[in-house]
């Protein structure tokens, strides 16, 4: 990736939330189309899958629902207390890459559930949305623009703002498409998976991971001068 742009700062970085983006769109769809009919990273569709529930609770698993949101709340609430703001100079705090791995074993967990065992969904979108939460807080605390890795619509918002369309301040504005197409790569990547086996789906979404995890190596990467 080119050192030029929003993400000059360390593209490694970059490429590792762009892992990580493939992965959150991945599992929201595996988990919306197989997994108990919720998100896990995308809460703002979680919100109005539970207000749904209200009027037709047939139509929702309202518990898989509120799993989902409360395992996301806890997993951004611990990774908020161990992954501390990067120190000065450098570009992602110290625990990235342990982090990753995290998830990626919360996602092996998650596959296990749902492969070998039949207990409700909301046990298998127990382990991934707490992985998703944590991935929400990790990119908060690296702070790139536009990767947020698991929601869009504040990234299209500034995307479109910063766009010809508007003021022309932003020489880079386009870049914010680059996460759009990324997610929508990994939701569609995963429900075709999905449709053969949801393993295979997991698996990709893993893969993802374990390269994201590979990108940050090493932990932490001082700023390019």
């Amino acid at each position: 990736m080119s050192t030029v742009g929003p993400w000059h700062r360390d593209p490694k970085a970059a490429i590792a939330l762009l892992f990580l983006t493939a992965a959150a769109g991945g599992l929201d769809a595996t988990a919306f189309l197989h997994i108990g009919g919720t998100f896990v990273s995308n809460q703002t569709g979680t919100v109005v899958l539970l207000a749904i529930s209200v009027t037709d609770s047939g139509a929702i698993n309202t518990v898989a629902v509120l799993t989902s949101l409360a395992c996301f709340l806890l997993g951004v609430a611990a990774a908020g207390r161990y992954l501390p703001n990067a120190a000065h100079g450098e570009l992602w705090p110290l625990g990235t890459p342990l982090a990753v791995l995290l998830e990626l074993v919360l996602v092996a967990v998650c596959t296990v559930i749902v492969s070998t065992t039949h207990l409700a969904p909301a046990f298998g979108v127990a382990p991934i949305a707490l992985a998703m939460g944590m991935q929400a807080a990790l990119a908060k605390r690296i702070g790139l623009p536009y990767l947020t890795t698991g929601y869009i619509t504040g990234s299209t918002t500034s995307m479109i703002m910063r766009s010809p369309a508007d003021d022309r301040s932003d020489r880079w504005w386009w870049f914010g498409v680059i996460p759009v197409a990324v997610m929508a790569f990994g939701a569609l990547t995963t429900a075709l998976l999905g449709t053969q086996s949801v393993v295979a789906a997991l698996a990709f979404v893993g893969a993802t991971m374990g390269a994201a995890a590979w990108q940050t190596r090493g932990g932490r990467r001082r700023a390019r001068e």
